[in-house]
């Protein structure tokens, strides 16, 4: 059976000092056991006096919702009653306990006793409570985006590492340790700048705990100290990626993990009364989680606030030195920095040198047990081509000089320089004890003049661009010496000498094309003047007058490639590396391109190393040529000199009106009788193409007048006789080039000479 009490008499104090009467509140009775004590405690209930109780069949409290007020009578003999109570009615309870009181001991004593009266006094609702919790919680927040900021900026590094901007910028003679710090300066501006905004909205919100003074001392020293800590290990931890997409995937998941799980963890643990416990995790975190401390110190700073408040009062004045105790759990936050800080700034420092100076860790060699032989990385010189061992001589004798005479001094000279590579499998068989070895550059010598462009072509993994890197220094060498105007490639002074045109294009995206060239112009140390005056040259040289104030990002291809040699020649260098410059421009810029190249280079105060896949831009620019195969030398000379001494002389295609198998063994018959020792070097469909060695020639004339005579007889519809082209002698040289791409591990050994010597002669 249920029944409810409508109850309208009780008066209770909503606030101190005011009364109320309460409206509609009911208590349910629910009886499991129908006895005579029950019916009893009803009566009870009905001679108070303070409502109407109203009895239905009612079997569930459910049906009858909702109420403010609920009793469950289990066994009234043992007075087993369970109060229901809405919290949601503040003055449920205290009500429901006065009528069930009144009427247990009217049950057990006379009936005139006097009734037990009860005041409910409940705390004071402040109306600010609701924006109190609101703006601590956005102070979280504020606290969060500190932590995540600092990681942003440092991500920026990899995608310049990326695009190896950093190289572009070392070779304009910045040093790392400036480019080290004018990051970090620009980086640190931006976050202490949002550190005044993120104070600005927590006195804007008016968050009580966070306006103390106190905490506001709190707050400027944790971000004083934290704010370069963060950024210092955001960027320690940029070394761990070369993707920018992988390094912003990965580090938000991982500031994730280190800041709010431990955050959690800890809170959880202090509100929960396990205080030791989340005391040590919390100094344990300080000490090996820096960012955890972002969201923490808000934490241990409003329950300094909290604590101050319920023991004295909201109007109590907090002094700053209670948040300067042990028992705070804030103290012990501004100390590790003090320690963190140099030892992120002497790794930072231990991963850039050993990066940039591409320093090997020789306990990392011995672990390997990687063990080459100096006779290994020696070339097989029987059968070299004389003009490269003759460029070998004279470059050994250019080193010996001591000291060189002014007009010796080359722009560069490369002597025996050679890159190995170790990998656990290769294209060849090797024994599982000794590591494969491949040869990216094997033993080149070569030196460049002033006035002189030297071309360096080869198929794709003939080592040009290997040894493009060796001489800018972003590769080390396994052996030999490279030297740029007599200064060893290591030495800063090199790159005041140095220009470089990267074959990709290493360029910020976010800024224009005119302050590129205002970057790098003001890098070699030109007045603004002089930057003004550069600018328009090059805009002028190469038309660039439309594209000056356009975004990197919004230029094409081949205006970038344009961006990127202007940004080489800068500064006056003696040696400029131009790696495929024409790649992207169409043919009208591409001419453009070579008659400047040709200009600079003509006055013999600089001189260029060329790589390109285009022959044409080879023959037309280059002053000599060498061809590399295999990481190997395999020719030297001009364009006019490889043709006369590799090319197979003379070139005859002919193309046929229509073709089938008797017209083609009459033309073949008809070719070998003119021209005896005609080959045929290709046959397709009309066309037949024959090499002709020089001999074989009496009479370029008769030839022409043969052919044209019996044009018609033969169905002939065009032919062409000429020179060996710079192309088929590449050609012919690029079949030996092997394929290594299958190759699975690969290990850079930047050993050097000497040690490889030592190797060859210490037993193992």
């Amino acid at each position: 059976m249920v029944c409810t009490y409508r109850h309208e008499d009780i008066h209770t104090d909503k606030h101190p000092g005011e009364t109320t009467p309460v409206q509609a509140s009911h208590i349910c009775v629910v009886s499991f056991t129908v006895g005579q004590n029950w019916e009893t405690f009803v009566n009870k209930l009905e001679q108070l006096d303070v409502g109407t109780l109203q009895i239905s069949n009612v079997t569930s409290l459910l049906h009858i919702q909702p109420h403010h007020l609920g009793a469950n009578v289990y066994d009234m003999s043992k007075n087993h009653i369970t109060v229901l109570y809405n919290d949601t009615a503040v003055h449920s309870l205290p009500i429901g306990l006065n009528l069930l009181s009144n009427a247990l001991a009217a049950m057990v004593g006379p009936i005139a006793m006097p009734l037990i009266k009860t005041n409910s006094n409940p705390w004071p609702v402040q109306d600010f409570t609701g924006k109190e919790y609101t703006s601590f919680a956005a102070a979280m927040f504020i606290g969060l985006a500190m932590v995540y900021v600092p990681a942003s900026l440092a991500m920026l590094l990899v995608r310049e590492r990326e695009k190896k901007i950093f190289n572009q910028l070392r070779v304009s003679s910045v040093s790392y340790m400036v480019y080290w710090i004018s990051a970090f300066s620009s980086d640190i501006a931006q976050l202490f700048a949002i550190a005044l905004c993120a104070i600005i909205i927590i006195f804007a919100f008016q968050v009580k705990s966070l306006v103390t003074g106190g905490a506001m001392l709190c707050l400027c020293l944790m971000y004083l100290l934290y704010l370069p800590l963060n950024l210092i290990l955001a960027y320690a931890m940029t070394f761990g990626f070369s993707s920018f997409e992988k390094a912003q995937n990965v580090m938000y998941n991982i500031y994730t993990l280190i800041v709010i799980i431990p955050s959690m963890a800890v809170s959880f643990l202090d509100v929960t009364g396990h205080t030791s416990i989340a005391d040590g995790l919390h100094y344990l975190f300080c000490v090996i989680d820096p960012p955890y401390v972002f969201i923490q110190i808000i934490y241990y700073i409003n329950k300094v606030y909290l604590m101050s408040v319920v023991l004295q009062g909201p109007n109590v004045s907090i002094p700053i030195s209670a948040y300067f105790t042990w028992d705070s759990n804030i103290l012990i936050i501004f100390l590790p920095p003090f320690v963190h800080i140099p030892l992120l700034v002497l790794l930072i420092h231990y991963l850039e040198t050993r990066r940039i100076c591409c320093k090997t860790n020789q306990s990392e060699l011995k672990k390997e047990r990687v063990l080459i032989n100096y006779t290994q990385l020696q070339e097989n010189l029987h059968g070299e081509d004389t003009d490269v061992q003759e460029e070998r001589d004279r470059v050994k004798r250019l080193v010996l000089e001591q000291p060189p005479s002014n007009t010796s001094v080359p722009a560069v000279a490369v002597d025996s320089i050679s890159k190995v590579y170790v990998g656990s499998k290769s294209i060849s068989p090797c024994s599982s004890r000794e590591p494969c070895i491949k040869h990216a550059v094997n033993n080149l010598s070569f030196s460049v003049n002033k006035g002189e462009v030297f071309g360096l072509l080869g198929p794709n993994g003939a080592g040009k661009s290997t040894t493009i890197n060796m001489i800018t220094a972003q590769t080390a060498s396994s052996r030999g010496k490279i030297t740029v105007g007599g200064v060893g490639v290591t030495a800063s002074l090199s790159y005041n000498q140095l220009g470089y045109c990267p074959q990709h294009d290493a360029l910020y995206d976010d800024i224009t094309l005119r302050e590129h060239l205002d970057l790098y112009i003001a890098l070699r140390g030109y007045s603004k003047k002089m930057r003004r005056a550069i600018i328009n040259y090059y805009s002028q040289l190469l038309q660039l007058d439309d594209h000056l104030n356009k975004h990197v990002s919004k230029l094409s291809g081949g205006t970038k490639r344009k961006l990127s040699y202007c940004m080489a020649m800068i500064g006056r260098p003696s040696l400029v590396l131009l790696d495929e410059p024409s790649t992207g421009l169409d043919p009208k810029s591409k001419r453009r391109l070579w008659d400047a190249v040709n200009q600079t280079f003509s006055q013999r105060e600089k001189a260029a190393i060329l790589t390109t896949h285009y022959m044409e831009e080879a023959d037309a620019l280059c002053t000599r040529i060498a061809i590399m195969i295999n990481g190997q030398m395999v020719c030297l000379g001009s364009a006019q000199h490889l043709k006369n001494k590799y090319g197979s002389g003379y070139m005859l295609e002919v193309k046929l009106s229509r073709s089938n198998n008797q017209r083609s063994n009459a033309l073949h018959q008809y070719i070998t009788t003119l021209i005896p020792g005609a080959e045929r070097a290709e046959h397709f469909a009309e066309r037949a193409t024959y090499r002709i060695s020089q001999s074989a020639i009496c009479s370029i004339a008769e030839i022409f007048k043969s052919l044209q005579q019996n044009k018609e007889t033969l169905n002939i519809e065009d032919y062409s006789f000429s020179q060996s082209t710079l192309e088929q002698v590449f050609l012919r040289f690029a079949r030996r080039q092997s394929d290594a791409r299958d190759t699975d591990r690969v290990i850079d050994l930047n050993v050097s000479h000497h040690n490889l010597i030592e190797q060859r002669e210490s037993p193992v």
